[in-house]
């Protein structure tokens, strides 16, 4: 009896252990259902899943100190004004992006590293993690022997901070910073193609020098051949309750007008609305949208699927909210909607612009902001970057063409209104 015991109980493990067997087998074979995706090779896993960011978000040009010439990106085009008698045959790319990858002339570039050849465009390539891309056409544009402008200024409590983006008219730069911000210790980023800046007779190394703004400060800007023009500029510190947007940008195209709380822009046909980053200026402490926290000048947001809500904090928690509500033009605008010249604005009657500008205005280096739902705006076949570019008018009326999508192109005669004195 008790060898028969010992029989079954040897007999029962031995049904177990077979009965163990038989299941790993099963598993193993992939026929056992979800098991068997820890089978599949990364390589062959879905890619859906891998991001499809492939943005440039900033770029710059080394050819002035501290963080370089900064480059304006206007959906897939980015377009740096250098220096007079840069060497443009020879320039190193410094950039951001969302991307894996960045290529140029077949070659993978490193930011801050490779030197390329801009005397005509290059186009950069990202790669997404997707393995999808896209491309940006860089344009460089050498200023004239007279350019001495600010074209375009910020300032920040750090190198990394958020910046606080100014207000240039004439030669006036005026900057509202949150409540709360030192105003004695701010460093500018400015766009400027001059020979050099300066500041009580110091250097300026954009994006890089610390000021005192607890008073104006006046920044002298040179040309080539060491004239100078003078900018004041004015910091303002908002009240605890401010709260307002007064100026916004996608992807480096104005807003129409800012009427209460709606914003309206209109972007070029063909534009991918799912990813543009969004350039303001504000009065507020704080911006989030759908409850994500903004960085001005850097964070992508999706206009695809309808507009969207910016909520503005002041600094006392109180809040506005702004609805940010995108298109896109049809193939055949080629329209411009609103200009200024230097900050003055113009009027607009037809197809002709007509700006008064004050009497001591240098015309042979003037700055152009328009709205425009074209693709390209050119005078005599030289691209024209809203805020940005400088032109000379001191010879009279000059000619800006807007290009739609499908080719039709329109003429805008702009013409001055000043008694001026050139230097």
């Amino acid at each position: 009896m008790k060898q028969l015991k010992v029989t079954f109980v040897m007999f029962g493990v031995f049904c177990i252990l077979l009965l163990c067997i038989t299941v790993l087998n099963g598993c193993g074979t992939g026929g056992g259902g979800g098991s068997s995706s820890s089978n599949v090779a990364p390589s062959e896993a879905p890619t859906n899943s891998l991001s499809q960011a492939k943005e440039i978000t900033s770029f710059t040009l080394n050819t002035t100190s501290g963080i370089g010439t900064p480059g304006i990106i206007i959906n897939h085009n980015i377009v740096v004004t250098v220096p007079f008698a840069a060497p443009i045959s020879s320039l190193v790319a410094s950039f951001t992006t969302t991307g894996v990858k960045v290529s140029a002339l077949g070659i993978v570039q490193t930011s801050g590293q490779m030197s390329n050849d801009f005397s005509r465009p290059i186009t950069y390539e990202v790669t997404a993690a997707d393995g999808s891309t896209t491309a940006y056409t860089v344009e460089v544009l050498v200023a004239p022997i007279t350019a001495k402008e600010i074209t375009a200024f910020s300032l920040r409590s750090s190198i990394n901070s958020t910046p606080y983006p100014g207000t240039i008219v004439g030669n006036n730069i005026n900057v509202i910073v949150p409540f709360g911000t030192n105003p004695a210790s701010l460093i500018a980023t400015y766009k400027s193609s001059a020979r050099y800046v300066q500041v009580g007779g110091v250097f300026q190394r954009n994006g890089r020098t610390v000021n005192d703004f607890t008073s104006p400060l006046s920044y002298t800007v040179a040309d080539a051949n060491n004239n100078t023009r003078t900018y004041n500029v004015t910091v303002t510190t908002a009240s605890q309750n401010a709260k307002e947007i007064t100026k916004f940008l996608l992807n480096g195209v104005l807003s129409e007008k800012i009427n209460g709380t709606d914003i309206n822009i209109v972007m070029p046909n063909g534009t991918d609305l799912s990813s543009l980053v969004a350039t303001y200026i504000t009065t507020g402490a704080h911006v989030s949208v759908n409850g994500t926290s903004q960085s001005n000048t850097q964070t992508a947001n999706d206009f695809s699927h309808g507009p969207l809500t910016y909520t503005v904090t002041a600094a006392n928690g109180d809040v506005a909210t702004y609805r940010v509500r995108v298109t896109t033009a049809s193939d055949l605008a080629n329209d411009i909607t609103g200009f200024s010249l230097n900050g003055v604005e113009g009027t607009i009657n037809g197809h002709n612009i007509q700006v008064s500008l004050p009497p001591d205005t240098d015309l042979t280096s003037v700055v152009a902001e328009f709205v425009t739902n074209g693709i390209g705006v050119n005078i005599n076949g030289v691209s024209q970057v809203s805020s940005h570019t400088t032109v000379n008018f001191s010879g009279g009326p000059l000619t800006y063409t807007v290009s739609a999508a499908n080719g039709n192109t329109a003429a805008y005669t702009v013409t001055v209104d000043s008694n001026t004195q050139t230097d």
